[in-house]
């Protein structure tokens, strides 16, 4: 998911944490109170710290290969928060959609670090492991299938696709890359109720 421990990518990864945390944070404040996207925030910065502790404790960058495990957790994390509560307004529904996304670029970061860790290890559990890359494969385009429609999913699939063939050769960077983007969808919608609650104290000082 990142770079070794004190390289500047994982310096830079770092400061896109704390920006994550402190614009969620504000965030959080009323009149905004979007402490949904402060879960999200504390998700992903927290994700990041346990691939610094894991890659520290290993001595070894490669691990990252393996982080697939705990990406189910944190793509579980931010479906529940793009889930509607009961009786929420169509708006409120909409406002979730951040999340949702997260929990697409994070399933597309699973499929590109499972898919590497398939072609650079020999294990007797290939095959299982060659049908669990299939299955999610096929759960994420059905869901982009009912959620998007099929053109969107086909559109998906090839999108797919281009990453994990980009993914074989600059793996650290395309893997960085997509958790990158992860952060920039919290720290965009962090950002909106940030401004919304600033706007709001100034208008009262």
């Amino acid at each position: 998911m990142v770079e070794p421990a004190l390289d500047p990518g994982a310096i830079r990864f770092a400061m896109l944490a704390a920006l994550t945390v402190l614009s969620a944070g504000m965030a959080s404040f009323p009149p905004a109170r979007d402490f949904r996207v402060f879960l999200g925030a504390a998700i992903m910065s927290g994700a990041w710290v346990t691939a610094i502790a894991v890659i520290k404790y290993f001595d070894n960058w490669a691990i990252t290969s393996s982080f697939f495990i705990l990406d189910f957790m944190y793509i579980a994390g931010f479906y529940w928060l793009s889930q509607p509560q009961e009786n929420d307004p169509p708006e409120a529904v909409k406002e979730r959609n951040w999340a949702g996304y997260v929990a697409a670029v994070l399933a597309i970061l699973v499929v590109v670090e499972l898919s590497h860790a398939l072609s650079t290890n020999d294990f007797a559990l290939r095959p299982l492991a060659v049908v669990l890359l299939a299955a999610i494969g096929f759960i994420i385009l059905w869901g982009f299938a009912r959620g998007f429609g099929y053109r969107t999913a086909v559109i998906f699939a090839l999108l797919l696709l281009a990453i994990n063939l980009m993914a074989l050769n600059f793996f650290l960077t395309t893997s960085n890359s997509l958790t990158a983007i992860a952060f920039g969808i919290i720290i965009w919608r962090a950002l909106r109720g940030a401004a919304r609650n600033i706007r709001s104290w100034i208008k009262l000082s």
